[in-house]
């Protein structure tokens, strides 16, 4: 007996720990999963926000350098040159203990020589002595700056500061800013701010502490202003170091980056997040010169890109170390598991029989219950069919029978009368005759027509099919086929439509809508009338489209009953032509399947108005 307990109890207990090993994986995996994904989404948000605060803080320091540098070539102008270097000098040093931002601050001559030049060295402001002061003629930002009408600012690209054709060390990256002064109407100069790099640096470090990774300036080219090391930074600057740039070294990251505004996307498990930086675009710099506007001072031309980094290590570190603060928690779980799995088996192995045939009663009761459903649903979907069927056969034998009977017995009273009294006919009145035949003809060829389709529309639903279409094209394709119609009345059909409208609809549909409402305007028209169509662009992606006659009109009365689609109203024309009175409800139909609706104004004696919107290609 004990030895049948063993053989029973080993196997079990070995199903039991593989399940339990199983069930612990995939927890432990899920855990895992849903940790990092969390991970994941936070630093995301974090990172976005911190790329938009960074925006918001270059343009709040480059917008104080505008009224900073207007305010010192203001005091420049004021001031007599021959008597005022000095206290041009005070200006310059007392602006620079205030903002503390300007690494230089100059006045420069025509000729390029440094009249006032205010160094800020070690924390400390230093006015240049004149044995020191340097001619500044060759530079490219004091060459740009003096070509610049009044009230214009240059800007330079932000790169390092240059003394005597060298690179100043420890390097001074800066940006510069310049503007004329201008004295009596001529010109007396420029005035130079040199803002200091590392106050963008210093407000990318402060970021540094709140943000998740690697934080990465570049220039529009590449090049690191900030790098994720000292080496990797100014490569534009030595021509060592010109292969060291993003754009070379990662050109599939560079290419997802440069091409949008702002961008987060993972990649290798990194998750970068970046923004397109145009550090002037807020900046509203006046000038009478467009040429020099655009050229000299386009704000797309500073174009920085600020990129967060976060790597795929950090997210793993992160994830696991969260993992850890629930160590105790899962592995009380799984205790809890194991000992649920074992009583669980236990449970099943007593149970197993009556749990079989209570689940071979619940698939036969499922089927029989799904059979039912499916019983019944399509009795719901045969009765409506049927009733939808029925009700517009009705109204197919309610128009052949009060419509197409009429003018077919118009016909064969002519034609009768044509084979009868042939011969006692003069000639004016048989071509008046068939004239009347041929008009009648052709209504009901029309009506029939307009019935099949009709029909055929609510019996089959036509598929749609939307695409670009030339809408101007499609009116004066109609206005062709309907020309004969027309020009019995002498109308006249006026397309007012834009000629490089493109709209976005079923071509077919969109040619029977229009056709079926121009031959309306037609038909309730009066001789020599005028019928317009036309369009009115509500936003960029909608536009109206109107067609508008001048005939009889209708009241409310009549506008409900044409409107109504359990009923069948048809009206004569104002040359007393047929119809179905399906016009205005298929027209309504087709619209509303491609998403649209019919609006019609109509007065009575002043004519009809009907509009509809349609989507922009």
């Amino acid at each position: 007996m004990n030895s049948n307990k063993r053989r029973y109890i080993y196997p079990s207990f070995g199903i039991i720990l593989a399940i339990f090993i199983v069930t612990t994986a995939a927890i432990f995996f899920m855990l895992y999963e849903t940790e990092k994904t969390s991970i994941i989404d936070s630093v995301s948000i974090q990172e976005s926000n911190l790329i938009s605060n960074f925006d918001d803080i270059i343009h709040s320091e480059i917008h104080q350098v505008d009224s900073d540098i207007r305010l010192f070539r203001d005091q420049v102008n004021t001031l007599e040159h021959s008597t005022s270097l000095t206290d041009i000098e005070n200006f310059a040093f007392n602006l620079a203990i205030q903002k503390k931002n300007y690494s230089q601050i100059r006045y420069l001559s025509n000729d390029g020589d440094e009249l006032v030049r205010v160094d800020f060295y070690k924390e400390t402001p230093l006015v240049i002595s004149d044995s020191l002061l340097q001619n500044k003629k060759n530079r490219y930002y004091f060459q740009d700056a003096i070509q610049l009408d009044f009230d214009m600012i240059y800007v330079s690209p932000f790169d390092l500061n240059v003394e005597y054709n060298s690179i100043v060390t420890p390097l001074q990256p800066m940006i510069r800013f310049a503007t004329p002064v201008i004295k009596n109407d001529l010109l007396d100069g420029i005035v130079v701010l040199n803002f200091k790099g590392d106050v963008i640096r210093d407000k990318i470090n402060k970021l540094k502490n709140v943000s998740n990774g690697k934080l990465l300036l570049l220039n529009k080219e590449g090049y690191y202003f900030v790098g994720a090391n000292p080496e990797q930074e100014w490569g534009f600057m030595y021509p060592e170091k010109k292969h060291v740039s993003l754009k070379q070294e990662s050109p599939l990251i560079w290419d997802r980056i440069i091409n949008k505004k702002d961008s987060q996307f993972i990649l290798d498990g990194n998750i970068y997040t970046s923004s397109i930086i145009y550090p002037l675009d807020k900046w509203h710099i006046t000038s009478n010169s467009e040429e020099y506007d655009h050229q000299i001072i386009n704000f797309k031309d500073h174009k920085w890109v600020f990129i967060s980094l976060v790597t795929a290590d950090y997210i793993e570190q992160q994830t696991w170390k969260t993992l850890n603060r629930y160590r105790h928690y899962f592995n009380s779980i799984a205790l809890i598991l194991l000992i649920v799995l074992w009583i669980t088996h236990l449970i099943y192995e007593r149970k197993k029989a009556t749990d079989k045939a209570i689940r071979e009663n619940l698939k036969k009761l499922e089927s029989q219950h799904e059979i039912i459903l499916k019983q019944k649903k399509r009795l719901e979907r045969q009765k409506n069919t049927l009733l939808r069927n029925n009700s517009t056969k009705d109204r197919l034998l309610s128009i052949i029978s009060h419509d197409l009977i009429s003018p077919f017995n118009v016909l064969v009273g002519y034609t009768n009368m044509l084979h009868n009294d042939y011969d006692e006919l003069n000639s004016n009145t048989s071509k008046k005759l068939i004239k009347q035949i041929d008009d009648t003809a052709e209504e009901t060829l029309d009506m029939t027509k307009r019935l099949l389709m009709w029909a055929n529309n609510q019996f089959k639903k036509t598929q749609i099919n939307m695409e670009p279409i030339l809408i101007s094209d499609l009116i004066d394709r109609n206005c062709t086929l309907l020309t004969r119609q027309a020009n019995r009345k002498e109308i006249q059909i006026i397309n007012k439509l834009d000629k490089d409208l493109h709209i976005y609809a079923d071509v077919d549909i969109l040619d029977v809508v229009f056709r079926n409402l121009i031959s309306n305007a037609i038909k309730f028209s009066h001789e020599h009338g005028i019928i317009e169509v036309s369009n009115l662009h509500i936003d960029e992606d909608k536009v109206e489209i109107t067609v508008q006659d001048y005939g009889v009109g209708m009241d409310s009365i009549t506008l409900s009953k044409v409107l109504n689609k359990n009923t069948h109203h048809s009206q004569t024309g104002t040359n007393n032509e047929k119809g179905t009175g399906l016009g205005l409800q298929l027209v309504s139909e087709f619209l509303e399947r491609m998403g649209s609706s019919i609006d019609i104004t109509s007065e009575k004696g002043k004519g009809t108005k009907i509009s509809f919107i349609l989507h922009k290609s």
